[in-house]
């Protein structure tokens, strides 16, 4: 089936500094009385496989084990 398509698609990853944007508003929507620093920001997005859900699921991972968040 692919050798039948002519259409050939490659995908980037996101970069660090997209990823943190993305983590910053996130958490700026989703938990706005939460202060995070550009730290740990940085250490979420360079441990989150280069992808944006991995990255806000180990935020709110991190949250519940620090008893910030409860079920919404």
């Amino acid at each position: 089936l692919f050798n039948r398509m002519n259409c050939k698609v490659e995908l980037e990853h996101y970069t660090i500094e997209d990823l943190i944007m993305i983590l910053r508003q996130y958490a700026k929507e989703s938990f706005p009385e939460l202060k995070i620093t550009e730290e740990q920001l940085t250490i979420l997005a360079e441990n989150c496989k280069l992808t944006p859900r991995s990255a806000q699921n180990m935020l709110e991972k991190l949250l519940v084990e620090k008893d910030v968040y409860t079920k919404r």
